[in-house]
C-alpha cells in the first residue's frame, strides 16, 4: 500500500491524470520512404517507397487478415494518413481527452518477427526507433516511445537496448512476436537488459507468432478477420502461461511486462487454471515459490482496449474483480483504430473505487520514473 501512495503522489505532483499505454503512429506515406534516412548507406536501395514493390522485404501477414471496410476511423480518413502527425494526434487525442502521456506502438513494428532475414529485420527496427524518437518524441514531450527488438537477433537487440535506453521518452521494449515463447531462455539476456535499465516488456496483438509462424493453434489458422480476432487471445495467454511457468519473474523479480490489445476477459480462467495445477503438480515447477497467480498480479498488465461490453453489464465490476484489475488492467485507446476506445467513455465504465489505477498508477508502476 505504501508503494501505491507513493506512485500516487509522483503523478499526482507531475499533473498526470491519464496515461494511455497504447497509440500506433503511422508514416504519411510508404514506410520505406520514411526510414530510409535512418538506415545505412548500403541499406536504402534494397527498400522500395513511393508504392513500389519493396524487393521482397514488404511486411508479410497483416493484409491477409485486415480489417472489412479499412483500419482507421471514419472521421480521420481525408486529411493524410491517420496519426501520422504528431501535432495533429496530440489536438485530436491529448488535448480533447487530457491524456498526459501516450506509449507509441508503431503499427508496422508487429510483422518484424516475422522476416526470415534477421538483417532486414534488425535494419527496419533500427530506423524505426531513430524515427519516432525523432518525429514524435522530440516533437511532443507527452508522447513516449518504445524501443523495437528482433528475436530473431538478440545480440542486436541488446545492443540496441544500450544504445536508446538513455534518450528522452524512451519507457520500454516492444517484441514483435515470432514462433518463440516469452519463457523461454531465448530472451533472457533481453529480460536482463530490461531490468537492468528499469524497461517495461511489451507485446502487442498481432499475426506474428500466432498463425504464419507456427505457434500451435485451435485445428489450425483462421479464414477471416472475425476468426482471427476471436482467437487471437489465445496465444498471448500461452505466453504469460510461459512466462510464469518458466520462472522468468523469480531470475527477473523486477521485470514489468505489458500486453496491449490482447483483451483482459480471460485472464482470470487462466489464472485459476494455473494455481489449480500448481497445487496438483508442485514438484513440476519446483522453482515457483507462490501460485501462478500472485506472479501475473505482480508483473503482468493487460490494457483495457477493446473494453468488454457483455449483455448485463453488472457483470463488468464482477470480471474486473476475479482479474484483480486494481493491479493487473491500464488504460489505452488504440488510436486511430476503427474500434478505438473513447478515453472519457471508459473512464466512466471502470469502477470508481479503481479508476484511478487503471488510468494511472498501474501504468506508473510497470514504466517506473520513465512516465515522468
Amino acid at each position: 500500500m505504501t508503494e501505491q501512495l507513493l506512485e500516487q503522489s509522483a503523478m499526482a505532483q507531475a499533473g498526470i491524470g491519464c496515461i494511455d499505454c497504447d497509440v500506433h503512429p503511422q508514416f504519411p506515406g510508404h514506410w520505406a520512404d520514411s526510414l530510409k534516412p535512418y538506415m545505412p548507406e548500403g541499406w536504402r536501395t534494397r527498400f522500395g517507397g513511393n508504392g513500389t514493390p519493396f524487393s521482397g522485404y514488404e511486411l508479410p501477414g497483416v493484409p491477409y487478415y485486415g480489417v472489412p471496410g479499412g483500419l482507421y476511423r471514419l472521421e480521420l480518413l481525408g486529411a493524410g494518413v491517420p496519426c501520422s502527425d504528431p501535432v495533429a494526434a496530440a489536438a485530436d487525442l491529448l488535448d480533447r481527452n487530457g491524456i498526459d502521456r501516450a506509449i507509441m506502438m508503431p503499427q508496422i513494428s508487429g510483422p518484424i518477427g516475422l522476416f526470415p532475414d534477421p538483417n532486414v529485420a534488425t535494419t527496419i527496427a533500427g530506423a524505426m526507433n531513430d524515427y519516432f524518437l525523432e518525429k514524435w518524441t522530440g516533437v511532443d514531450s507527452r508522447w513516449r516511445s518504445l524501443i523495437t527488438i528482433t528475436p530473431q537477433d538478440i545480440d542486436w537487440s541488446v545492443k540496441e537496448i544500450e544504445r536508446l535506453q538513455g534518450e528522452p521518452g524512451v519507457v520500454g521494449i516492444h517484441i514483435p512476436l515470432n514462433n518463440i515463447l516469452m519463457g523461454t531462455n531465448t530472451f533472457y539476456r533481453i529480460y536482463e537488459a530490461c531490468e537492468h535499465f528499469g524497461l517495461c516488456v511489451t507485446i502487442h496483438l498481432g499475426v506474428a507468432g500466432i498463425y504464419y509462424t507456427g505457434m500451435p493453434t485451435p485445428g489450425g489458422p483462421p479464414v477471416n478477420w472475425i476468426d482471427f480476432r476471436g482467437t487471437a487471445t489465445y496465444a498471448h495467454a500461452a505466453q504469460v502461461s510461459s512466462l510464469v511457468c518458466n520462472g522468468v519473474f523469480e531470475m527477473f523479480p523486477k521485470l514489468q511486462v505489458l500486453m496491449a490489445e490482447v483483451g483482459y476477459g480471460w485472464l482470470p480462467d487462466l489464472m485459476w487454471r494455473l494455481d489449480n495445477s500448481w497445487k496438483a503438480a508442485r514438484s513440476a515447477t519446483p522453482y515457483l515459490k507462490r501460485p501462478p497467480s500472485e506472479y501475473i498480479v505482480e508483473h503482468i498488465k493487460l490494457s483495457t482496449q477493446p473494453w468488454v461490453e457483455p449483455a448485463r453489464e453488472s457483470q463488468v465490476p464482477e470480471l474486473l474483480d476475479m482479474m484483480r484489475a486494481e493491479r493487473t488492467l491500464v488504460f489505452s485507446s488504440d488510436y486511430p483504430h476503427w474500434d478505438s476506445d473513447d478515453p472519457m467513455y471508459i473512464a466512466g465504465k471502470i469502477p470508481e473505487a479503481i479508476r484511478q489505477r487503471v488510468l494511472v498508477d498501474n501504468a506508473a508502476q510497470a514504466f517506473g520514473d520513465r512516465i515522468l
